[in-house]
Order: C-alpha cells, then sequence, then structure tokens
C-alpha cells in the first residue's frame, strides 16, 4: 500500500496567477512530443525532411495542440455529460472546472494531422506514424496530473496489503491507482514498445501499422482498465460502459489499418519483382 499526502493540484502561484500540474503536463508534453519527433524520427523521412524550413513544424504543435484540448474538451461535453451542458451551454467554457475526454483528444488529434495533411501535401498516415510516436509521452504526463489532482481514481481495494493501493491523506480506503496504471501501460510501455516496432522491426516502413497499433493498443487498454474505475459512466440506461464503447471502434479500427499496412507493403514487394 502507498500512503499519499495532499498535493495542491497548483503547481505555480504568483501574485494570484495560478498554473496547474494539469496545465503544465500539456505545456511540457507538447514540447517533449516537438522535440522527440523532430529530432529523433522525422530526421529519417526525406518527405518531412524538405519541411524543415517551412512552418511546418511551428504549426504541426499548434493545431495537434489545439486539437487535443479542444477534442479533448468537447467529447467529454458530447460523450459523458451532454444533457448538463445543454442546459447550461456557457459552462462548456469552464475548462478549469475540469471535464476532459481521451477519446476526444485522441480524435482531436486526428483531425488536426488531417488539417496538416492537406496544408502540406504529405500522406495523413506518413503523418500519424511520425505522431503517435510521441502521444506516449503525453498520455504519461497527462495521467501523472491526474494522479496529482486525486482523478481517475479506481475501485476500493478488496486486498488491504496490495502494494499498489494508494490511501490518500485524510481519506479512509484504499484504492487502485488507475491513472498511475495508465500512465505505466499507455505512456512507459507504449514509448518502448513503439521504439522498438519503429527502430528494430522498421514498421515505420509499413505506412499506417504504427498508427493502427496506437489505436488498437490504447483502445484494448482503455476498455480493461475502464473496470478499475470507480466513477463509472454508463452508456445512457445499459450497463455498457461509455468508455468501452468508445474504445471498441479504436479495436477495430486499429486492427484494420495494420492489416491494410501490411496488404500495401505486399502489393508494393510485388510490383518490384
Amino acid at each position: 500500500m502507498i500512503k499519499v499526502p495532499y498535493i495542491d493540484p497548483v503547481a505555480i502561484d504568483i501574485l494570484g496567477l495560478k498554473i496547474h500540474w494539469y496545465s503544465m503536463s500539456y505545456i511540457f508534453a507538447a514540447i517533449l512530443g516537438f522535440i522527440y519527433v523532430k529530432f529523433f524520427i522525422m530526421k529519417n523521412d526525406l518527405d518531412l525532411i524538405r519541411l524543415k524550413n517551412t512552418k511546418f513544424f511551428d504549426d504541426s504543435i499548434f493545431y495537434v495542440m489545439l486539437g487535443v484540448i479542444l477534442g479533448a474538451r468537447f467529447g467529454f461535453v458530447f460523450f459523458y455529460e451532454f444533457s448538463y451542458y445543454l442546459n447550461n451551454p456557457l459552462k462548456v467554457f469552464y475548462v478549469w472546472e475540469g471535464g476532459m475526454s481521451f477519446h476526444g483528444a485522441f480524435l482531436g488529434v486526428i483531425l488536426a494531422i488531417l488539417f496538416l495533411s492537406y496544408k502540406y501535401k504529405i500522406a495523413f498516415l506518413k503523418l500519424m506514424d511520425n505522431a503517435v510516436m510521441a502521444l506516449p509521452i503525453g498520455l504519461f504526463l497527462g495521467r501523472i496530473a491526474n494522479f496529482i489532482n486525486n482523478e481517475n481514481n479506481g475501485e476500493v481495494v478488496k486486498n488491504p496489503n496490495f502494494i499498489f493501493g494508494v490511501l490518500r491523506e485524510n481519506e479512509g480506503e484504499i484504492l487502485h491507482p488507475v491513472s498511475l496504471y495508465q500512465s505505466f501501460f499507455d505512456g512507459v510501455c507504449l514509448f518502448f514498445i513503439s521504439l522498438i516496432l519503429y527502430k528494430v522491426f522498421k514498421m515505420d516502413k509499413k505506412q499506417g501499422f504504427l498508427t493502427g497499433f496506437t489505436i488498437l493498443y490504447l483502445g484494448v487498454s482503455r476498455f480493461l482498465l475502464e473496470t478499475l474505475k470507480l466513477d463509472k459512466v454508463f452508456f445512457m440506461d445499459t450497463k455498457i460502459y461509455m468508455a468501452q464503447l468508445l474504445s471498441f471502434p479504436m479495436i477495430v479500427i486499429g486492427i484494420y489499418l495494420m492489416i491494410v499496412a501490411k496488404n500495401l507493403v505486399n502489393k508494393i514487394d510485388n510490383t518490384k519483382k
């Protein structure tokens, strides 16, 4: 069991100007993800190297971040609390009150990459394959911020000797730290698996494979970890978890993209023979 003292969600407070850990996680994720993709991944791609002296990289960080923030917010509004925000439309813009959706954020990234693909005449899946390599960085930092904010808590641990259970200050129950589970599996594990697929197995040559794998991995991860969450949101009056319902299409799309990527490479190889 891990005992956690109270952690102030405000990281910096200067003359009343408050910067929350959650905001800082977005900022650092954008910076680190940008550096990682630009200097490690894109340097080996001739189509992207030619964009070095354009506004492509500046546009990338701006539009992807915009996609993440707007997608996460509106995803939460439409997927989880639609009736509430329908009656309180101005509350949609009260982002400081919380309420961000992983599935909405991912959809926002896809739309941002789609726009960049059109603007700079680069294949959509090529850009997505590069973007998803940096995704685990944002997921790791974002889930750590969730943990600091005491969000995404899991169910009560039945075994009090469970070593990963978390007991927070002034709270009497030991809970599964789902946000830490997600930071490890969706952040650390996915980062190194993607790196191995890219560097060792050269899966970047199979356009769309890395994108498909990432979507499949995150869909399965979210589908499974959702069962441990304390505050589950159900789809209408069913016993189906909303997050699991949204994760199922990700699993299907991920598998489809991986199959398409493999078949595409086979067709190219056959034409060269």
